[in-house]
């Protein structure tokens, strides 16, 4: 069977716009698999959605105090807020993409939405190219990228309707690596990333570990770039900090949430990669050296952190780029391909079983 679906897809991958054919067939795939998992929830999901739209009341609180926040926030950027210091509102004072968007589309939540979708289409055709840059294979780039496409740091582009800014943030992460080769740009798209939320900081580090294992020729200037778009940020934080007295308060982080988080720890850490953690931990498992020793427990200080909130399932997802660093150990490592097409097979199918909404 494995074979006749590897010659199925010689015959579709072969063309001058395979590439195209991988992205069609991935973000259908994710709307599809989506739609097909959780129909009666995603429907009455864009209903509340739709009815904020055209300016009804929403039937959830949430929906209306989410979009109202972003739309205050838009009309006074540096003013203090005071909202409940556990609560989400209360951390959006230095995420500023939303509300400028807002402000840039005279309110019109509608606009903001198709944004997210362009950028985050355009964000993901980069991330392909990325992938074929890593495997240099037609047939590992598509299996790959069709598993990925059902996990939340993807779909966000379509199903992030609260006015968290997510999908945002993970399409400024990809764009700021893609470009890596233009120090500016690069360091203007990882700015935007990090104001439009601060885990992005996360983001950057995985992607500066990417950059390491990948090529080491680039490694430097992109660290460099990096590096100097987080001073950046930290000084930006901190002249708003002085000037406006805006804050991000710690209440909602506690030791309470992550004990919490823990009584359902694996179900709660699944629900970020799904089955495609075998790529995310997959470095250590083929070698170790100091390199891989490194990666595997900055990444297991960075999930067990992420317990320290409710939201786990976007925090975990800023570290998307640790799939890539294991997709690259596998590709270098295993030199039978027909076994990475089973893995990549196995965590394909198991992906698109559980396909995430937004975070639990």
């Amino acid at each position: 069977m494995l074979f006749r679906l590897s010659a199925f897809l010689d015959r579709q991958l072969n063309g001058s716009n395979w590439l195209f054919q991988v992205f069609i067939y991935s973000i259908l795939g994710s709307v599809f698999l989506t739609y097909l998992g959780n129909f009666w929830y995603i429907n009455q999901y864009f209903q509340e959605f739709i009815t904020i739209i055209k300016g009804g009341p929403a039937s959830h609180e949430i929906w209306q105090f989410h979009w109202d926040t972003q739309i205050w926030k838009s009309n006074h950027l540096f003013i203090p807020a005071n909202f409940d210091p556990k609560s989400h509102e209360a951390k959006i004072a230095f995420r500023f993409t939303i509300p400028l968007l807002l402000r840039l589309c005279q309110q019109k939540i509608e606009l903001v939405y198709f944004i997210q979708i362009g950028l985050g289409l355009y964000a993901y055709t980069l991330f392909l190219k990325i992938i074929h840059q890593i495997t240099q294979e037609r047939k590992i780039t598509f299996f790959f990228a069709m598993g990925v496409s059902t996990l939340y740091f993807i779909n966000s582009l379509h199903l992030e309707l609260l006015a968290l800014g997510d999908s945002f943030a993970y399409s400024f992460l990809i764009l700021g690596f893609y470009f890596s080769k233009n120090r500016y740009l690069s360091g203007v798209f990882l700015l935007a990333a990090m104001l439009t939320d601060e885990r992005s900081l996360i983001g950057c580090a995985m992607g500066i570990i990417l950059q390491y294992f990948i090529d080491e020729e680039r490694y430097w200037d992109y660290f460099k770039t990096s590096t100097f778009a987080i001073l950046v940020y930290l000084f930006i934080r901190f002249l708003i900090y002085k000037k406006y007295g805006l804050i991000t308060p710690a209440g909602g982080i506690e030791y309470a949430i992550f004990l919490e988080n823990l009584n359902h720890g694996l179900l709660i850490i699944y629900n970020a990669f799904k089955s495609y953690y075998i790529f995310y931990f997959f470095p250590i498992a083929i070698i170790v050296n100091k390199k891989t020793v490194l990666y595997t427990l900055f990444s297991i200080a960075f999930i067990l952190s992420s317990f320290l909130v409710w939201d786990v399932t976007r925090s975990i997802s800023f570290s998307f780029w640790g799939l890539l660093v294991g997709l690259y150990f596998m590709v270098h490592h295993i030199k039978n391909q027909s076994l990475i097409y089973g893995i990549l097979i196995a965590c394909m199918v198991s992906a698109m079983l559980n396909v995430t909404i937004i975070f639990p």
